[in-house]
């Protein structure tokens, strides 16, 4: 059902396309235009169906942003992209792009760091 990562970038299919979701910076700014934030990511307050779509809308611009690029999804295809029996295949998507986004690539398969005991 999911693909490995790759720095970061999930991928989903759609209406025949494959979506490429990655949280950037850019992404998480332009979640905050639309009233989430990092605290406000479970979308509390959102309709279950605009959550989804806003947070996979934010998560795809930085592959389908660029309305001068054929690749290019505004938040509007991807409504016609997506179907609703696809609701919780995205979330999940979403879900894991946000949680490697917020986890250090340095920590990811690393021994944990030994504490030194104190008074000694």
């Amino acid at each position: 059902m999911f693909e490995e990562i790759i720095d970061g970038t999930f991928d989903i299919e759609a209406g025949g396309r494959t979506l490429h979701v990655v949280f950037t910076m850019n992404a998480m700014e332009a979640l905050e235009t639309k009233g989430l934030d990092v605290e406000g990511l479970d979308g509390k307050g959102l309709p279950v169906y605009e959550r989804c779509l806003t947070m996979l809308w934010a998560g795809t611009r930085e592959y389908h942003g660029d309305p001068n690029k054929p690749d290019y999804l505004s938040r509007e295809d991807l409504g016609r992209l997506i179907q609703p029996c696809q609701l919780a295949e995205v979330n999940q998507t979403v879900d894991r792009a946000i949680l490697a986004a917020f986890t250090p690539k340095k920590k990811v398969n690393q021994e944990p760091e030994k504490v030194k005991p104190t008074g000694s």
